[in-house]
């Protein structure tokens, strides 16, 4: 059972293991700009594609509340999304 990886848990244990991905992810990010310093590398690159997902507007969930709580991490995505994309930063930025 152990192969069959996140599918092994249930719903709320894999909500609760996001939760605590983030609230880590949070922890390691701290005051920088970026995962590793205050240059983007591509564990950034890593982070921010998993955060983007998590915080679009266009679907809520409670994984999506859990990031918005964590305002370094919010931060992070938004100086992600400028820097690398900035025509969609507006567009992110309205729907929300």
């Amino acid at each position: 059972l152990k192969a069959v990886g996140i599918g092994r848990h249930s719903p709320d244990e894999i909500l609760e293991l996001g939760a605590w991905s983030l609230t880590a992810l949070s922890e390691m990010l701290g005051n920088t700009s970026f995962m590793m310093g205050h240059r983007p590398t591509s564990v950034d690159a890593i982070v921010f594609a998993m955060l983007a997902q998590i915080l679009t507007p266009f679907f809520d969930s409670p994984l999506r509340r859990r990031a918005e709580s964590l305002p370094n991490l919010v931060a992070f995505a938004e100086r992600m999304m400028a820097g690398y994309y900035p025509e969609f930063a507006p567009e992110l930025r309205e729907a929300a």
